[in-house]
């Protein structure tokens, strides 16, 4: 179930509220999860206003084990993980000449922590906006005018398994929920999961679902019974 799962923030959303549902949404279990916004569009009209909220989100979130109830963000699993992460870092920063808005260095000074990472002004086509990191780092996208223009974009992503958007217009929400190919589509909230909700992607995010009724299709095999009655 891999993704690369985009958000998008509207001119009317509420930019404190949406800058840490977008810091949570991406750096839960350390950036470490299928399904983690990772891809955000912000409207330009509202660009310049939201980028300094979200670093404060992101300079906000406590470092820390697991063992601490304090703690909002744990290590990367392991090293090999760890040296993954730092070099799409370094990827971002060299080869897609993106802007480093917040992070971008390890954390703690042990173990596997890296600071939440968010970059900004990032080409859609850049490396680290398409390919999946697996860790705390958040691609903020070039700013966008319209919101079909997003989602033009967004039906070639190779991956559909989760996105989101953060705004009060309801045409905008029919528009996009109904427009886009992706598994799962949170609006004004991020990583909701419930048990009977089924969960899974389009394209290169896998096939099939867990959870929900739908989950229990992998597992059965359907029969057709043809009974002609007037026999």
């Amino acid at each position: 179930l891999g993704g690369k799962s985009p958000g998008v923030v509207m001119p009317d959303a509420d930019l404190d509220k949406t800058a840490k549902l977008v810091i949570s949404g991406c750096m839960t279990n350390a950036g470490m999860n299928c399904n983690a916004l990772t891809r955000l569009w912000v409207h330009r009209s509202i660009y310049d206003e939201f980028m300094p909220r979200l670093k404060a989100a992101a300079e906000a979130l406590v470092l820390g084990t697991p063992q601490d109830n304090a703690t909002e963000m744990g290590p990367l699993i392991d090293k090999r993980q760890y040296e993954r992460v730092l070099e799409y870092i370094r990827i971002g920063r060299e080869e897609d000449r993106a802007a480093l808005l917040v992070g971008g260095q390890t954390a703690l000074g042990r173990g596997y922590w890296i600071q939440p990472t968010v970059f900004y002004n990032v080409s859609p086509a850049a490396r680290i906006a398409t390919e999946e990191i697996f860790g705390p780092v958040l691609s903020v996208l070039e700013p966008f005018d319209s919101l079909d223009e997003v989602i033009e974009i967004e039906r070639k992503n190779e991956f559909g398994l989760a996105a989101g958007i953060f705004t009060r217009r309801h045409q905008d929400i029919a528009k996009f929920t109904r427009k886009l190919r992706s598994g799962t589509i949170w609006v004004n909230n991020y990583n909701a999961l419930y048990s009977y909700l089924p969960f899974g992607g389009f394209r290169n995010s896998g096939f099939g679902r867990e959870l929900g009724y739908e989950s229990f299709d992998g597992y059965l095999v359907p029969k057709a019974i043809i009974d002609d009655i007037s026999y």
